[in-house]
């Protein structure tokens, strides 16, 4: 947890260091009605298109994971691809990278659930790492659930090795 954040007065972070990683941050189970959309503020400064973070979504409780598709998200997709290089967990896949970055500012990113309605799904942040050069990291933040319902904040727990 950090104090740099969207909204008073802290973010989830995870550092981008220097050796082969990958740390998730997870969401309690929900479920998705009609209309949901999944929105989070995010910042990221990590080596250019070699250190990343993705979505994920699992549908059996976490113990599969599936990136959400860059077609799902309706503002503040991913902005690039993580080489296959170096030994990053998650190369190859659409993810938020360095290029271009989010330029120290924290930016929304809005997802359409449709896909899943009907489902409990579990949500990662999922930010792989390379075998060399650090950066600063990931940081997300005010993360919310709505749908045809009020907006439902989604409580997370902190980065974790995955």
């Amino acid at each position: 947890m950090t104090t740099d954040s969207h909204s008073p007065t802290h973010s989830e972070f995870c550092a981008d260091i220097g050796s082969i990683s990958s740390n998730a941050l997870v969401s309690p189970v929900v479920s998705v009605a009609a209309g949901a959309v999944l929105s989070f503020w995010h910042r990221y400064d990590m080596e250019n298109g070699y250190d990343g973070g993705r979505l994920d979504v699992s549908t059996d409780g976490g113990t599969s994971w599936n990136p959400v598709p860059a077609a799902a998200f309706l503002s503040g997709g991913y902005n690039g691809t993580i080489s296959t290089s170096y030994g990053n967990p998650i190369g190859g896949s659409q993810a938020w990278t360095n290029v271009g970055g989010s330029l120290g500012n924290f930016i929304e990113a809005r997802v359409d659930l449709s896909a899943y309605v009907g489902s409990n799904v579990v949500f990662r942040w999922l930010e792989g790492t390379d075998s060399s050069v650090t950066d600063v990291g990931w940081w997300v933040d005010s993360v919310s659930l709505s749908g045809s319902c009020i907006p439902l904040p989604v409580e997370l727990q902190s980065f974790q090795v995955q």
